[in-house]
Formats: structure tokens, sequence, C-alpha cells
């Protein structure tokens, strides 16, 4: 699987916030394995791809793609374009299982292959550090300390009986490194690069989701998530990924060839607001803010007409509307054009700035040829 980008030219991904060293045009950028398989014992494959805790639940976002896709704000922790609990991992192996009277479960691992106990840096054979993004890359010190992990682990198990479909489903992520969150403690006054190493800890994710098709030929989706992240008491105060999420959607279809469908996703507020962007606190010498008003609403509708088997048109619109210390983003995970809290910031001025509460709306039209 490969991503080609027709309207744009391919290339590393650089803005004024993030520098990706990624080729999203690559042969191999996307999902990738080798494996066997047997349609008695299921498949066993390594390679690259979305993972189970992202698949389990794809089914449930009819606006999968596009400006209202509910990863804006589902599997996002921080708010910010990397959807992290709804994402590809790299160097994995995984297993797919049968059918079993409706039941079926899939599992995957993706050992760390990090070159420091601390995942400061990027894994073996990897370009990016994990979780995205180059060392250095959004002005801190040059290394991995804005996310990178090591080991991961995904699994679901889902049911399908008829017109209704159950699954649930957990990821962990080992180690995380988020000290560049946190630059005025007293470890990171000690640290050679001002950070904080004390703010590395596991972060994981539960969510259970459920679809159920009507006789009217109404398709009903909900999904609820929990996503927490392990530190020291005293980091809590700065802790802006642990925090509840959940998505409604409903789809409604008028004709074989004609549907309409709605989503609402929410983002519940977090323990704490690392305060670095236009959020408190303004004491430079404060670790951040204990709960901040960061609650966050996505709200999206999309019609979609077939012309024939293979040829699909839309229009759809999404809206996001953020609390005053939220910094949800419009297209994030590259599901569609990114809104960026960073747009309009200025390297020059020093590290690029977050504009947080933003209320962020779009629209979009598109073709879907499949074949």
């Amino acid at each position: 699987e490969t991503q080609l980008d027709v309207s744009a030219t391919s290339g590393t991904g650089n803005s004024n916030s993030a520098q990706d060293s990624t080729v999203k045009g690559a042969l191999t950028s996307r999902n990738s394995y080798i494996g066997i398989a047997s349609s008695k014992w299921g498949a066993f494959k390594v390679g690259k791809t979305d993972a189970p805790y992202k698949n389990s639940t794809a089914r449930l976002n009819p606006f999968s793609g596009t400006l209202g896709d509910y990863g804006a704000i589902m599997g996002n922790t921080g708010g910010d374009n990397r959807v992290e609990f709804g994402t590809r991992l790299d160097h994995a192996l995984w297993y797919e299982s049968p059918n079993f009277h409706g039941w079926s479960f899939n599992a995957l691992v993706s050992p760390g292959q990090n070159r420091g106990y601390e995942n400061s840096t990027q894994a073996s054979g990897e370009s990016n550090c994990t979780g995205g993004n180059i060392p250095g890359s959004g002005g801190g010190p040059v290394a991995c300390n804005d996310g990178s992990y090591g080991s991961a682990y995904s699994a679901n198990i889902a049911y399908q009986g008829g017109p209704f479909y159950f699954t649930t489903a957990y990821e962990l992520h080992k180690a995380v490194n988020r000290s560049g969150d946190v630059t005025s403690t007293p470890a990171a006054l000690a640290s050679l690069d001002g950070t904080d190493p004390n703010d590395i800890g596991n972060e994981w994710a539960w969510k259970v989701g459920m679809q159920y098709k009507l006789p009217t030929h109404t398709t009903l989706n909900g999904v609820y998530e929990v996503m927490r992240r392990k530190i020291p008491a005293y980091l809590e105060v700065q802790n802006e990924r642990s925090r509840n999420g959940l998505w409604l959607a409903v789809t409604q279809d008028f004709t074989p060839k004609d549907s309409v469908s709605l989503g609402w996703a929410h983002a519940f507020h977090t323990p704490g607001d690392p305060g670095q962007h236009n959020t408190p606190p303004v004491d430079p010498t404060a670790l951040g803010t204990a709960n901040p008003h960061n609650a966050a609403n996505l709200f999206a509708a999309i019609i979609r007409h077939k012309i024939d088997k293979h040829t699909t048109v839309y229009a759809d619109y999404a809206l996001m509307l953020n609390q005053p210390a939220a910094h949800y983003a419009l297209g994030a995970g590259g599901r569609a054009v990114t809104v960026d809290c960073h747009d309009g910031s200025s390297v020059s001025q020093g590290a690029p700035f977050c504009y947080a509460g933003g209320r962020e709306m779009g629209v979009s039209v598109g073709l879907n040829y499949k074949f």
C-alpha cells in the first residue's frame, strides 16, 4: 500500500511546527508486509500496519479520510496532529484470527528497537522518532523527547452477528518520552538539555465500540475511549495526555446510491496542561495548570452519491470547537488537509507558538474511485 499525492509533489514533510523525514509517496510509506495465511487458522504477518486498536473501530467512522474524520479527537491524546492511538506501527509482528462463529481477534507487538533506554533516539532502522517527526522537531533539543516510545502492544476482539457489531481494543506504548514538555523543574534545571528526565512513562488506551444497522437503512455507531499516561505525581499538573473520549455517528441511506452521515466527537478535559502556548500559567517557573478548560467538540456531516459500483462523489463539512486551553485540529493524522494550531506562528521568534482555543471549520468535495 502506498500514498499517491496527485496534487502535491512527493517529499519530506516540513512545516513551522514539525519536521518529518519520511516520504509519503514512497513505495513502502504505508502498510506493507509479508506473511502466511490459512482460512482455518488465520494469518501471521511481519512488516508495518495500522494497529488492531485503530482497525477495530474503523467501520464506525463514516468520515474516514475527510475533514470530519474522528481521528481529530479519538485516539488523539494531545490534540495536535499525531493520532497516537490510531496509527501505523513499524517493525511489527501480528496475528489475525479467522471467524469463530462471529468472533475474531487480532494481536500485534512492535519491539522498541531503540538505542536509548529512555527512547530519546530513533529506533534501529528508522529515520523518524517513534511516534513521528525527527529529533528536535518543534524547536526543542535535538532528541526524541516529544512522544517517542519503546515497544508497543495492540489487540482487539470483535463480534459480528447479523446487524450488530461489537469490539473492544487495547494498546500500550512503553516509556513514552515527553521530557520536552517540562523545562522548569529542579530535575530539568539539573539536566544538560533543560528537560525533565522524569517525564517518561507508559501510555495506554482502551475503548469499546458498537454498530447496529436498523431495517430503516439507518446505521448507528458509538465509541467510548479511555486514554491514560503514568508519570510521577508532581508532573500531573502538566499531564494533557490522560482523558476520555466519545464518538457518536449515524448514517441514513435514502436510496441505494445516496446517503447522509452525521457525527459528533467529544474530548473530555485532562488533569493538567503544560502551559507552553497561549494558555496559563504565564509564570515561566510554573509546571502547568491543573484541571484546565481544554475539552473540545467535533461536528461533522457528509453527503455521498454513488455513480456506479466503483465511483462515489461526496461533499462534507466539519467544525471543531475548542475550549480556551484546547488545541484539537481538523485533519489530524493526515486524514485530510491538516489544520494546525501552529499556523501563523514563526520559528524565527523562538519555538513555534500554538494558538489554543481555536474554532476551525472547513468544507471539501471529492471523488472516490475504487478498482
